[in-house]
């Protein structure tokens, strides 16, 4: 039987204080080197788009946010004809 999961790898090079300190703190944990590091760039990836592909409001930002969601609004002419195009496109 064949592994379907696809894998691939990730090479770079580092100084040989920052590897070691790596090692150590992998050993500290009681993962090996590449369990520790892969769980590390995941977090850190993690946060990374978190922080970019969210939004945070105040308190009155996000109570407006909600009241303009509220609104009814009108659709204009581009949008009942984009709207019209879709049915059409669909059926």
């Amino acid at each position: 039987m064949t592994n379907t999961r696809e894998r691939d790898r990730l090479d770079f090079r580092l100084d040989r204080n920052i590897k070691r300190k790596i090692e150590h703190a992998a050993s500290l944990a009681g993962q090996s080197v590449s369990t520790f590091a892969l769980a590390a760039l995941v977090r850190e990836a993690n946060s990374v788009i978190a922080e970019h592909e969210a939004i945070a409001l105040n308190a009155e930002a996000s109570r407006e946010f909600l009241k303009r969601l509220d609104r009814e609004i009108k659709p204009n002419r581009q949008l009942r004809r984009a709207a019209k195009r879709h049915a059409e496109t669909i059926e």
